[in-house]
């Protein structure tokens, strides 16, 4: 779980107008901690947050993404890579800072799903990518396998005029002051990521495990749930606090499922209420590649 604190620009990346008054600004830490720790710290109960703005420009050799929730606004300063083409690297840009905005510092609340949150973009192409599976986004799917498991129900939209706008967010930064009902939340830069931002991680009793796109539609579809932000609760709290035991499975038919997955190492766990897991490892971890429910299987 994260750290719900509201650490300090570093002075080189705030603009010069700002840098003159840090010192401001570091005076109203400790409030703006408080603060944010009385919210998040009930899973957002005092005051659901129903949506996150961002707005991304370049600045310097890097990006600026500014944001705003209906409590907190702010910055982060986005590094650049060097190894994404310049004319993709601003949406990859914006997408690392979603990661670290919903996942890292939780700015619309702890343990967030996409349920009832609306998300505000300015890149249409993270949009895009995140909807239709089309071979020109493939550079963005890597990088958005987290959102489209456990933010997928979140609505999307590329507004014409950002509640994040960068000068009115610039000016409440340098007066130090609150901007209306939201509060100032400073943010570390971070970098583009080298390697993609997979979903989240799970420690089971076989290992760490991720669960796949795959997996949650199949769920969501197998146990006629509207929502897929549930469909993920459900899943990761079967896999995250059931016990999992290795099927028993005869040599024909795991024969017959090697050749549907195009692989021989796939493992199929027993799970409680009758699921079995079908788990594909990677280097460190196991992928959630699918589940399904079998009437063979006895309860434990």
């Amino acid at each position: 779980m994260s750290n719900f604190r509201s650490p300090i620009f570093r002075a080189a990346d705030l603009p010069s107008t700002i840098r003159t008054l840090t010192r401001k600004a570091v005076c109203r830490k400790a409030t703006c901690r408080k603060y944010s720790a009385s919210v998040f710290s009930t899973g957002g109960s005092m005051h659901k947050t129903p949506y996150l703005s961002v707005q991304t420009t370049g600045h310097d050799n890097g990006y600026r993404v500014y944001w705003c929730t209906d409590l907190h606004y702010g910055i982060v300063s986005v590094r650049p890579s060097g190894s994404i083409p310049a004319e993709r690297e601003i949406a990859v840009a914006e997408i690392a800072a979603l990661h670290h905005l919903l996942t890292v510092a939780e700015v619309a609340g702890r343990d967030r799903t996409g349920e009832e949150l609306e998300v505000e973009l300015s890149r249409g192409v993270i949009q895009k990518a995140v909807k239709h599976l089309r071979k020109e986004h493939e550079c963005y799917f890597t990088h958005l396998h987290w959102f489209r498991t456990q933010f997928s129900d979140a609505k999307l939209s590329v507004p014409k005029h950002s509640k994040a706008e960068p000068h009115e967010i610039n000016n409440h930064l340098t007066s130090g002051l609150d901007w209306g009902s939201r509060a100032m939340f400073l943010s570390e830069p971070i970098d583009i990521p080298s390697q993609p931002l997979k979903a989240p991680v799970f420690s089971t009793g076989i290992g760490e495990v991720v669960i796949s796109i795959h997996a949650v539609k199949q769920f969501q579809r197998r146990n006629s749930m509207e929502s897929t932000s549930k469909s993920w609760r459900k899943i990761r709290s079967m896999i995250a606090n059931e016990k999992m035991v290795m099927s028993n499975i005869d040599q024909s038919v795991l024969n017959q499922k090697a050749q549907k997955w195009h692989r021989s190492d796939a493992q199929y766990s027993d799970c409680a209420r009758s699921w079995q897991l079908v788990l594909l490892p990677e280097n460190t971890y196991w992928i959630l590649a699918t589940l399904y429910q079998r009437t063979d299987i006895r309860a434990f």
